[in-house]
């Protein structure tokens, strides 16, 4: 009886063994599962942020391709360009953005 009971202990221990470590494994998945959800959202939330970045840089460059207008402003802005006809007056130490 008692080699029954020596036979029947030492299944349940290991048992019981690796029931202990499959929990403290399971909890240490459950927080990793967290960091990977949590990293999960931060790439998507930057994935939705370039996305938003390249609709913006595509609007600018069919505009820019399609409207004089708009290569003209920019021309103008970027590089200080001014048309053939036009008189260019400079104040010292002062720019034409510091006026408007």
């Amino acid at each position: 009886m008692t080699r029954r009971l020596v036979w029947l202990g030492v299944p349940l221990l290991a048992f019981a063994a690796a029931m202990g470590l499959l929990a403290l494994d399971e909890t240490q998945g459950l927080r990793e599962l967290q960091a990977l959800r949590g990293r999960v959202l931060r790439a998507e939330q930057r994935v939705q942020a370039l996305e938003a970045r390249r609709d913006a840089l595509a609007s600018e460059i069919h505009t820019l391709r399609h409207d004089e207008l708009a290569i003209e402003s920019v021309a103008r802005e970027s590089l200080g360009l001014v048309r053939r006809d036009e008189v260019v007056v400079r104040i010292d130490g002062e720019t034409a953005r510091d006026l408007q």
